[in-house]
């Protein structure tokens, strides 16, 4: 009889960190990688994955260069597998485009070192798997996944599992540890046991046969897959003398080491049962995705959000603008340091905030330089850009290019300091376009710096704070700085693209927007402000509205930092207005602001915005948290039920689950009837309320050990910012407008410039709904790649603009693979998926 395959695969789940720091979890890796070398090379049947990512290869080389050559040998025969990630990274809280690009990074180091990744997309222990995840991994010619946490109640161990475009991966839901039994019966006994197991290796056959019938029994194939490893475990030489005994000892199993992937190729081969969606488990089995994670250390997840749409949006449609004009340098070193650097804060350890104090303080200093070089590069680029301007606009002005890098066409709210290489300082400033028409603004001047060898490097913000360089009036125009604030709605901005304006002397005519007695009102939206510090909106073309929005409401948490728990009194307490609201207005903005304190727990600064132009209220809320363990939600109210957009994709979820609140994630926006919530810096809610925040000291028993995190209190200043329209039809499309926001210089024009003072990059005619969400050099370096994504049916569109410059459009997979060639004018994008084009 033909023995039945049990795949071994020896492995390990590594936490880059969490319970230690990743400097002292480098130190066990380098014993776990020098024992694996050890092993693959005195026996050539052995196997090794190394769970699923490609970022622990670089840091073991980082502690031990002197392995290079072992390691690349062992990755070319395939003895150690790694990738196809970069970092095992909590899906839910990494952007898709993040994904996309930690897919590349993780094949690209596998590649690099002469092996091949792991063609298999293993997320044992990601907390829930986006519904995004197969039309992903299938961009990646990738066919098989494996994952654990959120099983939504399969019945089967496999699924065939599928996105909403019809993309489909073989699925197992496994993950890591299926064998541990092969190594020693209590795992937690002594982690560093190399435990000899000819004592009861007799019985080991029985227990095996025991555990591979459980699997069996399962498996939609006859096959077995036994992973054996577990959290930071080292291999076990003892492991091979027991498989080859009981390989010789029993005859229904065959035992072969091997990896995840060899298992799924084998399953893949027989019927599996469908399903579709993200996998986030039950209400009733919260607990196990971990799901208190998503509002966990909110100062982490807010710095992640403003790295991601810093690269996303500014830096890598600029660098590729300046690649392409041939005005500077593409610096793909430091464009992959950063974008490495920010997934690399993703593993779901840490950027779901379950890891020590002293973890999410590397982290977080860490994402400050991303944030702080990115801001330098992107300055640097659009000065390049703003400084070519071809001759132009009208005499004595200052042209100030706004540079949108995604979304669609429309307006967008410019708020920024601008850096005038000259003496431009006035009591009084008007802007006009380009046709000469004053465009309602406002313009303060903040100082004058000396043009010299240390202010030329710095970027406005720095050049704003500076203490010294003040310049005196003597000296010349030409070598002084002049730093101006900024801030108006730039109507007609392309997808993306630049368009300028230019900055005059003089009073401008515009009016202060109207308000009234706790009103506030634009061209599109009346917000109506409430003595109890909520406010409504109504949309004045079609009368919807929403009231009572933006309610502070705060529980008593007893959970973790992995889960939420309430006392069985939560004590519920409500934010209660302190001095009512206080409503300012100019010729761009009405703001409005109240003082709202919840309880002795914290008090928040809210403030309500309309800007001229622009449909959203934009809600900025600057909290003091003073104490820990509670959770501040805020609420809205609306009767309707919740549907969030989460990584381009509608996701109907359970409104409220019975007893403790339950949150869910969302990348985009979530849709409450009428009203639509922008993401902004929010990453969770639970039925009608975003979570704001939720404050707990202690790391949790899921870390296998509960560890005190007084700093996950999140004692002191935490500022969120999101968005609020009522009537919104076209909601992805003024999300992408929203996120990807708009950068802003002042520059000149010569005789001798290059650039135009307006400039459509890509324009894509014929669909609904297809933000922009990539403009970026392509991998090979080899021209411009362009990415929209497409939230309704299979269309044709039309892709123009100054990048595309040939007749025929290539279209490509995620991985920039070409699939297809169309005319310019007539493009299939694929419903429910994302058009990845090379132009």
């Amino acid at each position: 009889m033909k023995r039945i395959p049990a795949y071994i695969v020896p492995t390990t789940h590594w936490d880059r960190e969490w319970v230690m720091t990743l400097g002292q979890f480098k130190v066990r890796l380098a014993h776990l990688m020098d024992k694996a070398l050890d092993l693959v090379e005195k026996y050539p049947e052995y196997r090794f994955m190394l769970d699923g990512q490609s970022i622990v290869l670089d840091d073991y080389l980082d502690i031990c260069p002197e392995n290079r050559e072992r390691l690349t040998a062992a990755l070319k025969r395939g003895a150690i597998k790694a990738g196809p990630w970069y970092v095992l990274a909590d899906q839910e809280m990494e952007s898709y485009e993040s994904t996309v690009r930690n897919l590349h990074y993780g094949f690209e180091l596998v590649e690099k070192m002469g092996g091949k990744p792991m063609m298999e997309g293993y997320v044992p222990d990601s907390f829930g798997s986006i519904a995004a995840l197969p039309q992903i991994l299938n961009g990646f010619g990738i066919e098989y996944a494996n994952f654990s946490r959120g099983n939504p109640g399969l019945e089967k161990l496999e699924c065939r599992w599928s996105s909403k475009d019809g993309s489909n991966v073989a699925c197992v839901a496994q993950g890591y540890g299926s064998g541990l039994f092969l190594s020693y019966p209590n795992i937690w006994y002594d982690i560093f046991s190399d435990v000899n197991m000819k004592f009861d290796i007799v019985d080991a056959v029985r227990v095996f046969l025991q555990e591979a019938d459980k699997f069996l029994a399962r498996s939609c194939a006859p096959a077995v897959y036994l992973s054996v490893g577990v959290d930071h475990m080292e291999p076990r030489e003892s492991l091979l003398e027991l498989v080859d005994y009981i390989q010789n000892h029993q005859d229904k199993y065959d035992l072969i080491f091997a990896n995840t992937e060899d298992y799924m190729r084998e399953v893949a081969k027989y019927p599996l049962p469908p399903y579709e969606g993200e996998m986030r488990g039950t209400p009733e089995k919260k607990d196990t995705f971990l799901n208190g994670t998503l509002s966990s250390r909110m100062d982490t997840k807010i710095a992640n959000l403003a790295c991601e749409r810093m690269m996303q949006y500014h830096l890598d449609p600029l660098w590729a603008v300046v690649a392409e004009t041939g005005l500077g340098k593409y610096p793909k070193g430091y464009l992959d340091k950063l974008w490495k650097g920010v997934i690399a804060c993703h593993p779901h350890d840490s950027i779901c905030g379950c890891s020590l104090d002293e973890v999410h303080a590397d982290m977080l200093a860490r994402m400050d330089d991303i944030l702080r070089t990115g801001d330098y590069l992107r300055d640097e680029a659009i000065r390049i850009l703003a400084n070519s301007l071809e001759a132009g606009g009208p005499e004595g002005s200052v042209p100030i290019m706004v540079f949108k890098g995604g979304g669609v066409e429309g307006s967008c709210v410019v708020d920024s300091l601008v850096r005038i290489p000259r003496r431009f300082q006035f009591e009084n400033y008007r802007l006009v376009d380009e046709n000469g028409r004053e465009v309602p603004c406002r313009a303060k001047w903040i100082c004058n710096k000396n043009n010299d060898l240390e202010s030329v490097y710095m970027t406005k913000t720095l050049m704003a704070q500076v203490l010294s360089k003040d310049s005196p009036e003597n000296r010349p125009d030409r070598h002084v700085f002049t730093v101006v604030r900024l801030t108006f709605t730039a109507e007609d901005m392309p997808a993306a693209g630049w368009k300028c304006w230019y900055l005059l002397p003089g009073e401008q005519k515009a009016h202060a927007m109207e308000t009234g007695a706790n009103v506030l009102r634009n061209e599109f939206t009346k917000v109506t402000l409430n003595a109890d510090g909520t406010f409504g909106i109504c949309d004045l073309a079609s009368g919807k509205k929403a009231d009572g929005l933006n309610k502070l409401l705060d529980r008593l948490e007893a959970g973790n930092a992995y889960t939420h728990h309430e006392p069985e009194n939560p004590e519920e307490v409500y934010g209660e207005c302190v001095d009512g609201w206080k409503i300012t207005s100019d010729a761009v903005e009405s703001r409005a602001e109240a003082t709202v304190r919840v309880g002795n727990r914290a008090e928040a600064v809210l403030s309500v915005s309309l800007f001229r132009g622009r449909p959203e209220a934009r809600v900025k809320l600057t909290i003091n948290n003073l104490v820990g363990d509670h959770c501040l939600r805020a609420q809205f109210p609306t009767g309707a039920k919740t549907v969030a957009c989460d990584h381009y994709v509608r996701v109907d979820r359970p409104a409220y689950c019975e007893g403790e609140w339950l949150e869910h994630p969302f990348t985009d926006y979530l849709e409450m009837g009428d009203l639509t919530i922008f993401q902004g810096t929010v990453t969770a809610y639970e039925g009608d309320c975003l979570e704001l925040l939720r404050c707990t000291s202690q790391l949790g028993p899921a870390a296998g050990a509960n560890h005190p995190t007084p700093k996950g209190s999140m004692i002191g200043e935490i500022v969120h910012e999101y968005a609020l329209s009522v009537g919104c039809e076209k909601q992805m499309a003024a999300s992408a407008n929203y996120h990807a926001g708009c950068v802003i210089e002042a520059g000149k024009a010569t005789e001798d410039g290059i650039i135009k003072h307006a400039e459509t990059l890509i324009c894509l005619e014929g669909s609904n709904e297809m933000p922009v969400v990539s403009v970026k050099r392509a991998w090979d370096g080899e021209g411009t790649v362009v990415r929209a994504f497409n939230m309704g049916e299979t269309v044709s569109v039309k892709a123009s603009g100054s990048l595309v410059k040939e007749e025929v459009v290539r279209r490509c997979e995620l991985s920039e693979v070409e699939n297809a060639r169309f005319n310019a004018d007539s493009v299939e994008a694929k419903g429910f998926a994302p058009l990845t084009i090379r132009v």
